[in-house]
């Protein structure tokens, strides 16, 4: 078992892994009927990954904290990872040039776009109507409640 977790997060695993435990231990001795074991199970998991400096997450993931390019590598590749989530795949969606519909197809999507404008038209009627009684209200019951001023 090659250790793969740094000094400092092996102490920050540890200290959450007891706290946890702590807690656990004490919701425990006040509720022994409501024991929070999965709480309990996931600290220990912590204490033990920040005592042998070794974490299989990590080690899945191909990650190495132990040294400072260890985490430069790790932010490098969780950046690629935002990049590519934030791109489509090549190939995968069809350009609407290229995609000929029929006439049922084509009279189908005019329908959609009608009632979503219709919806949305009707939402901004609902809001404006909102909005008119709200003003409305607060005139009205403006003198309701006594004011000491």
């Amino acid at each position: 078992m090659q250790k793969n977790v740094g000094t400092v997060d092996a102490l920050i695993r540890i200290t959450v892994g007891l706290l946890g435990l702590a807690y656990g231990v004490g919701r425990m001795s006040r509720r022994p009927y409501r024991t929070p074991w999965l709480l309990m199970a996931l600290s220990a998991m912590k204490v033990a990954e920040g005592v042998t400096r070794f974490c299989p997450m990590l080690y899945a993931m191909g990650v190495n904290s132990c040294d400072r390019a260890g985490m430069q590598n790790m932010l490098s590749k969780a950046k690629d990872m935002r990049n590519q989530a934030g791109k489509p795949v090549s190939g995968t969606a069809p350009k609407q040039e290229q995609t000929k519909l029929s006439a049922e197809d084509k009279q189908l999507e005019a329908a959609v776009k009608e009632y979503v404008s219709y919806r949305q038209a009707e939402e901004a009627s609902r809001n404006e109507e909102r909005a008119k009684k709200t003003d409305d209200r607060h005139s009205r019951d403006e003198h309701l409640e006594p004011t000491y001023s």
